[in-house]
């Protein structure tokens, strides 16, 4: 006899691994790609021509720049995470995890209120910048040796080692509900 049940569920299972292994990466690829796309045409309206005429009145809303900036962390950062969502998405498809967008959703929240910081710091540059203040090369010349010296500090290697063991990173924040879901991308 036909145990139809079973078969259901068996269905069920093919096709949540079926979504897991190709609905969500093309989904977070898509997003990255238009992402992609957004910043290429903006930066082709951002011609030196246009920026003679905007001149010094010419300042980007908060609006504009956080959007510019979520288009560009989605473009640059969906592709990079995707091994951990494809793991999150394993666990929320079998029922111990939240819907996969509300833990995407913590990640880009996260990137997304990086923008203010973000914004707030072009603000204080752009006029310097503009004109050529030499201290606003060194800020830049700084803030690379920052970033060089960074990749030999110990921190970063515990960091990295935190990054590349997802499984630990679930089994210490979890992802039961939509809240903690939502902060496990946060975090």
């Amino acid at each position: 006899m036909l145990r139809l049940p079973s078969l259901h569920l068996a269905g069920r299972r093919q096709a949540s691994t079926e979504t897991v292994e190709l609905a969500i990466p093309c989904a977070l690829l898509g997003l990255a790609a238009a992402g992609w796309w957004w910043s290429v045409q903006m930066a082709d309206e951002m011609t030196a021509g246009d920026m003679d005429r905007m001149g010094m009145h010419g300042v980007m809303s908060f609006g504009s720049f956080a959007l510019a900036w979520a288009a560009m962390m989605a473009a640059m950062m969906l592709p990079a995470v995707l091994p951990v969502v494809k793991l999150y998405a394993r666990a929320a498809a079998h029922g111990r995890a939240a819907p996969v967008p509300f833990f995407v959703a913590g990640y880009l929240g996260l990137w997304a209120a990086m923008a203010l910081p973000g914004y707030l710091a072009w603000r204080a540059i752009q006029t310097p910048l503009a004109q050529g203040d030499d201290w606003v090369g060194r800020v830049a010349g700084s803030s690379l040796i920052a970033a060089a010296l960074w990749q030999l500090t110990p921190l970063k290697a515990v960091c990295l080692r935190h990054c590349r063991s997802p499984m630990g990173f679930f089994m210490r924040f979890g992802g039961g509900v939509t809240r903690p879901a939502a902060r496990c991308g946060w975090a």
